[in-house]
């Protein structure tokens, strides 16, 4: 099983451009690497209970499905 820490940036989208208001480290194994997970671990870093939306550095959202389920 490997652990990776990843980095995750909570932003704040002006316009066509996106503003970093925080940043979080989560330690994440092969099956953790879903986006579910991310949420909640993210929701419980930043101490939310607001949803977060996924996305890559290109500001588009990474929606749940077989290839962002990680390795089980």
């Amino acid at each position: 099983m490997s652990i990776f820490r990843r980095t995750v940036h909570l932003v704040e989208a002006v316009g066509s451009t996106f503003s970093t208001l925080q940043t979080i480290y989560l330690r994440l194994t092969d099956g953790d690497a879903n986006v579910a997970t991310v949420s909640q671990r993210t929701q419980e870093q930043l101490d939310i209970e607001e949803p977060v939306i996924i996305m890559d550095t290109r500001g588009q959202e990474i929606i749940d499905g077989p290839g962002t389920q990680g390795k089980l």
